[in-house]
């Protein structure tokens, strides 16, 4: 027969210790994937802003009337980005300076503003 001591095997310490450096790393890995993921969504709404006040900027670079202010909203992928444009003289007779600014909510305040020159 095999006395106590000389039985293998891990002491409750021993487990217990290797529980808590592994649930240590698990919210670890778990932090940093949630960083990962608020990170992309942000970046991919920033695109998707960046995208809309390019598309309205490019609508006036080939619209024969010159451009006015306005403002409208647009949906994509499940975000509503309002989209504001104000015009002003620029620097250059025959030309007008067009700055848009995209705004949207996911989930707090976001914006991108894009300013540009065209030729009336």
């Amino acid at each position: 027969m095999r006395s106590p001591a000389s039985c293998e095997g891990f002491t409750l310490p021993e487990v217990l210790v290797a529980l808590l450096v592994f649930g240590a790393m698990a919210a670890a890995i778990t932090s940093t994937l949630l960083l990962n993921v608020r990170a992309n969504r942000i970046a991919k709404e920033m695109t998707a802003a960046t995208s809309v006040a390019q598309s309205r900027i490019e609508a006036f670079r080939s619209s024969p009337t010159a451009p006015t202010n306005g403002n409208d909203t647009v949906t994509l992928d499940n975000a509503v980005y309002t989209r504001t444009w104000t015009v002003a003289a620029g620097p250059v007779p025959g030309t007008t300076r067009v700055t848009v600014r995209v705004t949207w909510r996911e989930p707090q305040p976001e914006a991108v503003e894009l300013t540009t020159y065209v030729t009336s």
